[in-house]
């Protein structure tokens, strides 16, 4: 037929993409009686990570610590009514007793620890006054019990008055009343020599709390530091 003349291409074979592991793909010819044409199987990418800019980077603050639980003090050592334990500071500790009926019958009492968590240094104050009393685990070396707490009062009162402490305080009649708290303290003393050598021992600072000898508990001040109750 005169005129255009249509021209058609020759029919292009059928090629399929076969995704190897490595980067680089190969490409393989099939006939065209292979069957359909199924779409390349591409491997999927996962999406990048995301990575902070150093300038961008917001920093969280760290939660608080973590608060330690309160201390627990000894029901031997509490203030309470009646007292619960028997504590003359004049007197050793071996002459410690207790009203609590539930407290008597437990083995091993005193050398409970004394404040629980347990502790290894106590600081105990006398009211109205600059003394210290510094309690250190004696009995097993690790942690403060009760039997050092009180062994600690009692040494600890035992110490000599200074000369110049004895003479500060607020008058004669204090002197007074302090000199009669010592000799009523020697007066208890069991066996003449043994009166007498307390008696040349001096005033000591337990003379200095009169009548009120009695260990009346504790309550506390700051950290591992503790007011001495009296009675």
């Amino acid at each position: 037929m005169p005129g255009k003349h249509v021209h058609f291409s020759k029919p292009v074979k059928r090629v399929t993409f076969d995704v190897a592991p490595s980067p680089a793909s190969s490409i393989s010819s099939l006939p065209s009686s292979a069957g359909p044409i199924t779409p390349p199987s591409w491997p999927v990418l996962l999406p990048p990570v995301r990575r902070h800019s150093h300038h961008h980077h917001h920093a969280y603050p760290p939660p608080p610590p973590a608060k330690p639980p309160p201390a627990q003090l000894h029901p031997m050592l509490v203030v309470a009514k009646p007292q619960a334990v028997n504590f003359d500071m004049t007197l050793h500790p071996s002459f410690v007793s207790t009203s609590y009926a539930s407290l008597s019958t437990r083995p091993g009492l005193l050398s409970e620890p004394a404040i629980s968590p347990p502790v290894s240094h106590m600081t105990l104050h006398l009211p109205s006054s600059t003394w210290r009393i510094d309690v250190r685990p004696k009995l097993n070396g690790a942690y403060i019990t009760v039997s050092d707490v009180l062994h600690a009062l009692y040494c600890g009162l035992r110490e000599n008055v200074r000369k110049e402490e004895f003479y500060s305080l607020p008058g004669k009649d204090a002197m007074k009343h302090v000199t009669a708290a010592y000799e009523r303290r020697c007066k208890r003393v069991k066996g003449s020599r043994a009166a007498d050598d307390e008696r040349k021992a001096g005033v000591k600072r337990v003379d200095f709390l009169l009548d009120r000898v009695w260990f009346a508990g504790l309550t506390p001040v700051a950290n591992n530091s503790w007011l001495i109750h009296l009675s």
